[in-house]
């Protein structure tokens, strides 16, 4: 029944307030391999919320509502500052440093402040911003495409890397591919999963991969 579907969106509501606080969010760290090579240099950040009586719950059960009440500000600070304190580890432990993709969601990406916190961050850990690649899907990018370019441009100036995800997923706009100053183009998920035996498939991902290397794109 509604009710039923209503209550559990409420729980997560009122869950989220103090979830930070009590250390029930943490990262898991996804290899990016490298086709040429098969190497990894660069792992994604993966958002997990260890929630008392679900269980391990993906971002997707909850960001959506962390996006409504203004939980997910708070919470993707704190994911900036735990992959911070991640890379840390890892370089005590003299482990090579991979880069971070870190996906940014589209409520905290448009708060006027959100490259001056970002900033703040890197500098307080001494992480270098070549590390972070922030993904941003093009939803996020396509609401608002004047303050968009400004507050991408006030992050590539910071030196992060811009990633736009989920690419042809939704109304994929080529011309903001020139206008704003992206890095990487991640193919979306539905193009490649069944890559091997769909013609179309491989005709559509040539010819993404096509552009963007001649936009001097990653992808």
């Amino acid at each position: 029944s509604s009710h039923e579907e209503i209550l559990p969106q409420h729980r997560f509501e009122t869950d989220l307030k103090d979830a930070i606080s009590r250390g029930q969010f943490e990262l898991l760290y996804q290899p990016q391999l490298r086709l040429a090579d098969h190497r990894i240099d660069a792992v994604e950040a993966l958002l997990h919320w260890n929630h008392p009586t679900h269980g391990r719950v993906g971002p997707s059960a909850f960001m959506s509502v962390g996006g409504e009440t203004g939980h997910s500000i708070p919470l993707g600070l704190w994911v900036f500052e735990e992959v911070c304190r991640q890379l840390k580890r890892w370089e005590s432990g003299g482990v090579p440093l991979p880069r971070v993709a870190i996906n940014v969601a589209p409520v905290h990406f448009h708060q006027p402040d959100f490259h001056d916190a970002l900033r703040t961050v890197l500098q307080s850990h001494s992480v270098d911003p070549a590390l972070i690649e922030l993904e941003l899907t093009e939803r996020c990018l396509m609401q608002d495409t004047d303050g968009t370019r400004e507050c991408l441009q006030a992050l590539k100036s910071i030196g992060v890397r811009l990633a736009i995800d989920e690419f042809g997923a939704g109304y994929s706009s080529l011309r903001f591919l020139r206008q704003f100053p992206l890095d990487v183009l991640k193919i979306d998920r539905s193009f490649v999963s069944d890559l091997e035996t769909n013609r179309d498939a491989q005709v559509i991902c040539s010819a993404i991969l096509s552009i963007a290397h001649s936009l001097s794109l990653d992808a």
